[in-house]
């Protein structure tokens, strides 16, 4: 027995002496991997720990890059299954409790591009070694980020799950607290969801470019690299809107939406598109709408929209409009003028589309007076008042 003993702790000490050897081999190797992967960056590992057959473990791991951000992790663990990683395959990389603070007001490289130094970690140099590992999944968990990055402020909260050879997100549970840019905002928006389990998504309130929206809510699923949300409903424009959308969440990322709209006010249109001094309107339109893009950017955008049984009443006091619905209707600038000073209509159609980034509101208004055909054109898909 106290031979056994005695093995045991010469063995204790075996293993003590070689992981006192190991663990500043195993920090130095990745601090070396880490700046490669961040040249620019001042990196620090608080210590590790090594479970030979099945993982790796950082603690403390920061990384800060002057005034342009940091990015600083609780605990990273590998885990890998040795037979496989003698192959050069990786099981998972887990991210536990994840601060990352981005200040980049003007910055060349895209998102996308500088997320790939986080795997250049894992993949190696080229210089260096003749088969890079492959990384099976990724998991972050508390992800907090917030800050700035070319023009656009945001602050939100996530944790995920992504098959990273697959290239799709397996699970996500996101709050976005707020995101600011030029021609948009969201103000609390969550998501919730995995491959085709029901989760949930809601939007306080948005604004891209002049268009306000609140109380967005959804059922969402997530089906290989595409995201449903069903049953859509919501407010925009004085109105309430439903339907269905589908959004490629891999890059570049894609959409398609067929939305129908309920009780939307001519007036507020008006106000929120500051378009007052061109014409005045009154009278609510239910209608359905196509929206299919990529990014920021909208391919398709068709609707076809028809006036309550109430009506409303329509006064144009831009020139220009006049002059063009006299001569759609070959008749004196005077006549037309006069007779849209008020004009009362109880029958209204109104069609949407989409042509080489200008977005056309071709109206068709009946009413006791006669019939007027109204064509207005937003230059520039960004919807700002000028080019009426």
């Amino acid at each position: 027995m106290k031979r056994f003993f005695s093995l045991l702790i010469i063995f204790g000490i075996f293993v003590g002496l070689v992981w006192g050897f190991t663990r500043p081999v195993i920090l130095f190797v990745a601090k070396m991997q880490f700046k490669k992967a961040f040249p620019m960056a001042t990196v620090a590992i608080k210590d590790c720990r090594l479970n030979p057959l099945h993982r790796l473990s950082f603690f403390g791991l920061e990384i800060r890059q002057g005034k342009i951000g940091s990015l600083q992790i609780k605990e990273a663990n590998v885990q890998y299954d040795l037979g496989e990683l003698i192959k050069g395959r990786i099981y998972k990389v887990s991210l536990v409790d994840v601060d990352l603070n981005v200040d980049l007001p003007r910055f060349a490289e895209s998102p996308a591009s500088a997320g790939q130094n986080v795997f250049k970690v894992f993949q190696g140099s080229p210089q260096t070694t003749s088969a890079k590992l492959s990384l099976g999944a990724l998991e972050i968990l508390r992800l907090k980020v917030k800050g700035q990055f070319q023009g656009i402020t945001f602050a939100a909260r996530i944790s995920a799950s992504m098959d990273v050879g697959q290239q799709r997100i397996d699970s996500i549970d996101g709050q976005l607290d707020s995101l600011a840019g030029e021609n948009y905002s969201v103000k609390n928006a969550s998501l919730r969801s995995g491959q085709q389990q029901p989760g949930e998504f809601s939007v306080e309130e948005f604004q891209v470019a002049k268009l306000k929206g609140v109380n967005i809510k959804a059922a969402a699923r997530l089906a290989g690299k595409n995201l449903f949300l069903d049953s859509l409903s919501g407010e925009v424009l004085g109105g309430k809107v439903t339907g269905d959308c589908r959004l490629q969440v891999e890059p570049p990322s894609s959409y398609v939406a067929d939305l129908k709209f309920q009780g939307l006010d001519t007036k507020q249109v008006v106000e929120d598109f500051d378009l007052k001094e061109k014409f005045q309107m009154s009278g609510r339109f239910d209608g359905k709408l196509t929206l299919k893009g990529q990014g920021t950017d909208v391919d398709i955008l068709a609707g076809d929209f028809s006036a309550s049984e109430n009506g409303g009443t329509l006064v144009i006091q831009d020139t220009r409009m006049l002059e063009n619905v006299a001569k759609s209707t070959n008749q004196p600038l005077e006549l037309v003028v006069a007779s849209l000073k008020n004009y009362h209509y109880n029958v209204g159609i109104m069609k949407l589309s989409l042509d080489k980034g200008n977005l056309n509101l071709d109206m068709s208004l009946g009413g006791e007076t006669g019939k007027r055909n109204i064509n207005i054109t937003l230059h520039d898909v960004s919807l700002t008042k000028e080019g009426l």
